[in-house]
């Protein structure tokens, strides 16, 4: 939902920055960034993060964009009931087109939380959620260091990690990425 945190978490997890008044993603930001920007580590693999921004009148565009050759981060604002009330919405989305891809469940904003309230959909939705974090991107400790620690778990086994991809996408991803259309 609109609000969450999903780039000031994005910043946080690659840049270790936080800004107070993060302005609101319009559409779609993609950061190509390697791993050893997420944490000191040996292996230098690169990764895309996509930060969704996110519009009622995206709610079913963004389903083009799912694949099971991803990893998710699913990110619920605690201050914010709304975006309790559209979880299943977005958790049947991607049980629906992703089943193997795992979901990383990110509760932020916690620290100063009004509406948080134990969920259930971790029963709910097994084959959905790989695990559940709790975080608040204002403060750099509170729970960045293990989702961090557990996103870099995930990409290890995950099997789509190093796969070699056509020629063809990467010449496709390029030319979407240096597109100066604001239309694609």
């Amino acid at each position: 939902d609109k609000g969450v945190g999903k780039t000031s978490l994005k910043n946080r997890l690659i840049f270790n920055k936080f800004n107070e008044h993060e302005t609101s993603t319009p559409v779609i930001d993609i950061q190509l960034c390697s791993l050893d920007s997420f944490q000191k580590i040996p292996e230098k693999t690169k990764i895309n993060v996509w930060d969704f921004g996110r519009q009622a009148s995206y709610d079913h565009i963004f389903q083009l964009f799912l694949t099971s050759h991803a990893i998710y981060i699913l990110v619920l604002d605690a201050q914010q009931i709304e975006t309790f009330k559209h979880l299943s919405f977005w958790l049947n989305s991607l049980n629906i087109f992703v089943k193997e891809s795992p979901v990383l469940l990110v509760i932020n904003k916690l620290k100063d939380s009004i509406y948080y309230q134990e969920l259930n959909c971790v029963t709910d939705f097994p084959n959905v959620i790989y695990r559940r974090f709790e975080t608040s991107c204002k403060e750099p400790y509170y729970g960045i260091n293990w989702l961090s620690e557990n996103i870099h778990q995930v990409i290890s086994i995950f099997p789509y990690v190093k796969k070699i991809w056509p020629v063809e996408w990467y010449k496709l991803r390029t030319s979407i990425l240096n597109s100066k259309s604001e239309i694609i």
